[in-house]
């Protein structure tokens, strides 16, 4: 028997001051709404556009602030501890990063920006649960792959891609809607996927088929080999999570997340793997030459790296000039999370980001996957595809990527959820007087 079937109802979803529900949702909507369109909004010419675009920043303002206020401090300022400690414990290394990073400025708000979208995330889900959030995320995103599909067919000289670059070959003919790049269109549509296929019973059908072959034909127009492949494999995990109830079902679903993520890297890495040449460094899309640059530097700073978000775009003091040549020096991220929070955050930072963000995640899901089983499908497939997905896109503690979000998200939800299954057997435990 499950404990229940909609969490907007579930009393231990509630903290002790009542939670100003419009404020939060809109919280909500806005968050979304600036996610999504945070790459077009980088690209549209706004004042300060780009990663200090000040729109950008008084969006995500606007969201904490509202977050805040519905979450009544000053009735119950511990309602305001939302972020689980883990989570806090590596958001803590960041900050600390600061004290040593190479551009302390840029350093602090991109830690304070990343800082306050996680802390919305958990408190949104924590105060009014998953389902509305969900369904409203929902449909912003059939909005947006609307937008996109149109765009690419009415606009091509808007949607489609038209020029290759060099960290990117065969790029012309690919779908990216309003989103800038197919990098960004992909995740969208994959997590679209994601949310139809999985804890979407209330949906109809012919909905749900609709809108899921909608967004596959985008999603194969759009080139994005890594949320193809990701995709698919975290279908694979959420359908386990989902039907697989035989013996070693953890150990069985630990090590098809393994070989999916593997798989599928793979596939994008060695898309001809009998005819590649495997020791070019500018094979596989030019990633050897991004990562070796990391990685070197890396090597030199193991411990402390270069300060949290202090690699990339900080001007002419970044080590990427000293570490590499050409083109390299003109990309924005390492495209693979992992070796760039190694190069900013150090080894510690990356255990404590992973051991928050995979591990703990996980472990809760396997623990309880026998509980609301739809839910669990839905966000172990967010979960495994975007942290995947950060294999060869940066995105996992990185402001508000797509990824990041839905994963704080997933993450927001599963704690949630155990956080409701413990209070049930405490109260249970605790006799009734007669």
């Amino acid at each position: 028997m499950k404990l229940f079937t909609n969490d907007q109802t579930a009393p231990e979803t509630r903290m002790s001051a009542p939670v100003r529900r419009g404020p939060m949702l809109l919280a909500w909507v806005i968050l979304v709404i600036f996610c999504l369109l945070g790459p077009f909004m980088s690209y549209s010419g706004l004042p300060g556009t780009g990663e200090g675009s000040p729109v950008r920043q008084a969006g995500y303002l606007t969201v904490f602030l509202l977050a805040l206020y519905s979450s009544r401090p000053i009735a119950d300022p511990k309602g305001l501890l939302v972020v689980p400690v883990a989570i806090a414990v590596a958001l803590g290394w960041v900050w600390l990063s600061i004290a040593w990073a190479l551009d302390p400025g840029i350093a602090l708000r991109r830690a304070f920006l990343t800082t306050t979208i996680i802390w919305s995330i958990f408190a949104i889900v924590r105060r009014i649960g998953v389902d509305q959030p969900l369904m409203i995320a929902r449909v912003l995103l059939v909005a947006l792959l609307l937008i996109n599909i149109a765009v690419s067919i009415l606009f091509p000289d808007i949607g489609v891609h038209s020029v290759n670059e060099p960290a990117d070959k065969g790029l012309i003919g690919d779908w990216r809607g309003i989103m800038t790049h197919k990098n960004f269109a992909g995740p969208t549509v994959a997590l679209l996927i994601l949310m139809f296929v999985f804890d979407a019973r209330r949906i109809p059908m012919a909905l749900r088929v609709i809108v899921i072959a909608a967004a596959s034909y985008f999603l194969y127009r759009s080139g994005s080999k890594t949320s193809a492949g990701m995709v698919v494999s975290a279908l694979a995990i959420g359908s386990l999570f989902l039907y697989y109830k035989g013996k070693g079902r953890n150990f069985i679903i630990i090590l098809t997340c393994l070989a999916g993520m593997g798989a599928a890297i793979a596939a994008y890495l060695y898309k001809d793997p009998l005819a590649g040449n495997f020791t070019d460094e500018r094979s596989f899309t030019g990633r050897p030459l991004i990562w070796k640059a990391l990685t070197s530097y890396w090597s030199d700073h193991p411990w402390l790296g270069s300060g949290f978000g202090s690699f990339w775009n900080i001007g002419p003091q970044g080590p990427i000039y000293r570490y590499a040549t050409g083109w390299v020096t003109e990309v924005a991220t390492g495209h693979n999370g992992f070796l760039d929070l190694l190069a900013t955050v150090g080894v510690p930072g990356l255990i404590l980001i992973l051991a928050a963000t995979v591990v703990i995640p996980v472990f809760t899901l396997l623990s309880r996957a026998d509980v609301n089983a739809q839910r669990n499908a839905l966000m172990a497939s967010i979960l495994f595809f975007c942290i995947g997905h950060n294999a060869t896109e940066s995105t996992l503690f990185d402001r508000d990527a797509i990824p990041e979000v839905f994963l704080m998200f997933a993450i927001a939800a599963i704690m949630n959820m155990e956080s409701s299954r413990f209070t049930r057997s405490r109260r249970a435990a605790v006799p009734r007087t007669p």
